[in-house]
């Protein structure tokens, strides 16, 4: 039986209340490595119209925020890092498995970036599309069912950024460039932080996708 570690409900914090959720697009929001769900919180007004945004707090405890997973301080061997990222990936997709959503699509900050695409090589065709700040991929092994897929990601690095390594950042647009449709953005002027400017970029990316997804979505009803 696989591992799941579960999230926290109760620390989410939503766009919306609870009464005005119900059959709206879904946007989850994934924090960044020792932060927490205030971070995508403050950008909610950047939200796409018509969507929901809910921002959800990593379950490892850093001593200075929270963690999708703390590999502070350790040698991990990829399998062992895979196990911990997947475990806590099925735990946020159950959490977002029960939610009352016409749609959802991943928004991520650093490893919260890493945590998103590792739903999307979980289930490439469940999410309409998953943009990224200052992030990674995990697992940069070929994976056939996201290339079949091709799924919609904005991947965005600011020239500034002193964390993602060039060598993560490089194989990561590699990976991201072979197996899905996208869209690779240098920011100048950004560093690792997530700031106004870039979270917007981001949220702007995710609302044209949702948007997009409308368009292309087959009318409703039946002509006489």
């Amino acid at each position: 039986m696989h591992d799941v570690v579960p999230i926290d409900e109760e620390a989410v914090l939503w766009s919306a209340p609870e009464g005005e959720r119900a059959g709206r697009p879904l946007v989850v929001l994934l924090h960044g490595f020792g932060h927490d769900e205030t971070d995508w919180a403050q950008h909610f007004d950047s939200i796409p119209p018509g969507a929901v945004g809910a921002s959800l707090r990593g379950p490892a405890a850093t001593g200075r925020g929270w963690a999708w997973a703390d590999f502070s301080g350790q040698k991990l061997r990829m399998a062992q890092g895979n196990r911990a990222m997947s475990a806590v990936a099925r735990g946020v997709a159950g959490w977002i498995a029960r939610q009352d959503a016409s749609s959802v699509s991943l928004v991520g900050w650093s490893q919260g970036g890493a945590l998103a695409l590792h739903l999307l090589r979980k289930s490439p065709s469940a999410y309409v599309s998953c943009a990224v700040v200052a992030g990674y991929v995990w697992d940069r092994t070929p994976h056939a069912g996201v290339k079949r897929a091709r799924p919609n990601v904005w991947y965005g690095l600011g020239d500034g950024d002193d964390v993602i390594a060039p060598r993560l950042a490089g194989s990561s647009r590699r990976w991201l460039a072979d197996h899905t449709d996208a869209v690779i953005a240098d920011l100048e002027g950004e560093d690792h932080g997530l700031s106004r400017a870039f979270a917007r970029r981001a949220l702007l990316y995710t609302g044209e996708q949702l948007a997009r997804e409308r368009a292309e979505a087959p009318a409703s009803g039946v002509e006489g």
